[in-house]
């Protein structure tokens, strides 16, 4: 179903538990974690909301219109997409393989120099770990749940 989103209009919230999928036809998206935009989507075909379909948990962040959007929306679930609309689990494919990619890519360079050598300041972090053991887990968790993967990679590396 075809929807149209005025700007400032929520699409997806974090938090909350659905099964839809999107995929972006026109328009600019926000992407908010704890009401702080982390990126935005403006590719047209962009699929969104399907981690928490595939996966079966609440949304990780809030998605809305900044520009008017117009958005397809599938709200049966994987299952249903899988069996009635096999373009769009494509697509799904794709993107996680896209994102697969850049996040392992990202990873490496902050790991690796440009000949392949592990940067050596790598190895006092792995040494400081071994301490977070006494670190209570509810803390880990709520650190790791509340931060964006761009701070706490760049807070891993200092």
């Amino acid at each position: 179903m075809q929807r149209i989103y005025k700007p400032g209009e929520i699409i997806i919230k974090e938090g909350e538990q659905d099964k839809g999928v999107y995929l972006l036809k026109s328009g600019i998206l926000g992407v908010l974690k704890s009401g702080r935009l982390i990126a935005e989507v403006k590719k047209t075909g962009s699929v969104f909301g399907e981690m928490s379909a595939i996966l079966d948990k609440p949304r990780s962040a809030t998605v809305k219109a900044l520009t008017l959007c117009i958005v397809e929306a599938y709200s049966d679930g994987i299952d249903a997409l899988i069996r009635d609309q096999p373009h769009v689990v494509r697509i799904i494919l794709k993107t996680l393989a896209e994102r697969l990619v850049e996040t392992s890519q990202r990873l490496n360079s902050r790991i690796f120099d440009q000949d392949g050598h592990k940067i050596p300041v790598m190895e006092n972090y792995v040494t400081s770990f071994r301490g977070m053991s006494a670190v209570d887990d509810r803390i880990i968790q709520r650190v790791i749940t509340d931060a964006n993967n761009d701070d706490l990679i760049a807070a891993l590396l200092g």
